[in-house]
């Protein structure tokens, strides 16, 4: 494995910390990965990664190390800091974040139309090859940390690579995925005002009867696009008085101010989610990479009032994309609980009350004896990213793990 640097950035920050402005360097990387492991001869694509040194361990090669569990969205900087700032800017750690196989820039030269090198298993076993390169320059201790769909790698590499890491994080995680996941709307329908549901609904479908038309797909994505991100995130709470007065207009109208005010993130999935052919920009490409893990290895596709959606329409779009009804519509659901149980180091859990997902995550009532489990029934998705007291709770639990 070559590791190849290619790109220095000074970035300095000016976050409140004792009143005093705090530096440090952020390192654009790529490691060499196998496209297949077991088939060498098959080629190999660059990962991209990047690793963020406060200058006060500029030169402590026994400082410890964070390590971000790349996900569905590209690895950027600008994300490496804001975890980095999330967890108190601590000027004795070392962060870095990994980009996921088949998302960001971490492609093959070859065409991303059936990404088949894509799956969860590879991708924690990439992070695992290029720990154990990074753990011969960096050698204290190791915090693993994944969120959301990274939660499941971190509980997936927790249990495979127990020698590489001290102590893992995996911040509202799904342990179990379904084929379809109607428990995602019956959470919506608990949080949400009855009456933006049900006018949501009304916009969803008279999209859904048009769904020959891929501009009305489009659109009833960013409508569930929408959805997901007033039930899920709570940073977009702000949002919901807004979409209260925009869902009472025409359908048509509605979803053209949706497409004047939602974030891009709404927009790359609504246009990597309703694309048949693989689209170029990676902020897109990566919401069409992520309907291919869902068609063969992951499920959890929404169902249930508000969603128009039935399995026999998933199956076709996943046929109509990929040429082939994928093989999950039929087999035994993916199920990381016994991944979890099989966990022999310290692993934080977090969930939140407020979050779709943890209806196939863990939930409060859970048997688990070998984990630490942080929670609070106000809590939304991954809330130790943007909630200020469930990342102090995380923190203080992580540093008595590491000190034992």
């Amino acid at each position: 494995m070559k590791l190849i640097l290619t790109l220095s950035l000074l970035l300095i920050s000016s976050l409140a910390s004792a009143n005093e402005e705090q530096a440090f360097t952020v390192e654009e990387a790529w490691f060499t990965q196998a496209i297949f492991p077991s088939e060498p001869d098959k080629g190999t694509f660059e990962q991209q990664y990047f690793i963020l040194t406060p200058d006060g361990v500029a030169e402590d090669t026994q400082a410890n190390i964070h390590f971000i569990l790349g996900n569905e969205n590209d690895a950027t900087a600008e994300r490496l800091i804001k975890i980095y700032t999330a967890y108190g800017s601590p000027q004795d750690t070392v962060f870095a974040i990994s980009e996921h196989r088949g998302y960001g820039q971490s492609t093959t030269l070859g065409s991303q139309q059936k990404p088949s090198y894509v799956s969860m298993e590879a991708a924690v076993h990439d992070n695992s090859r290029l720990i154990k390169h990074l753990r011969e320059t960096y050698q204290g201790k190791w915090i693993v940390n994944g969120c959301s769909y990274g939660g499941s790698l971190a509980i997936r590499y927790a249990e495979l690579h127990p020698d590489t890491y001290d102590v893992a994080i995996s911040s509202s995680a799904v342990i179990e995925y379904p084929v379809l996941f109607s428990e995602y709307a019956d959470m919506v329908n608990k949080e949400l005002d009855p009456e933006l549901v049900a006018r949501l609904s009304k916009h969803i479908k008279s999209l859904y009867l048009q769904k020959d038309n891929p501009e009305k797909v489009r659109q009833m994505e960013l409508i569930h696009a929408l959805v997901a991100g007033m039930a899920q995130i709570g940073t977009m709470q702000n949002i919901v008085p807004v979409a209260k007065r925009l869902s009472m207009l025409p359908t048509a109208e509605f979803v053209a101010q949706l497409d004047k005010i939602m974030p891009p993130a709404a927009h790359n999935w609504a246009n990597g989610a309703s694309s048949f052919t693989v689209p170029e920009e990676s902020t897109k490409r990566n919401w069409y990479v992520w309907k291919y893990q869902m068609c063969y290895e992951r499920g959890t596709f929404w169902t249930g009032y508000p969603y128009a959606m039935t399995k026999q329409d998933y199956v076709e779009r996943c046929a109509n994309t990929f040429g082939e009804v994928p093989p999950y519509f039929s087999a035994k659901p993916l199920s990381y609980k016994a991944s979890l149980t099989n966990v022999k180091k310290p692993i934080i859990v977090i969930s939140g009350g407020k979050d779709p997902w943890i209806n196939v995550g863990v939930k409060p009532n859970h048997d688990y004896t070998n984990i630490e489990y942080v929670y609070d029934e106000n809590w939304h998705h991954c809330p130790d990213k943007d909630t200020a007291e469930a990342n102090l709770v995380v923190r203080q639990k992580l540093e008595e793990l590491l000190q034992q």
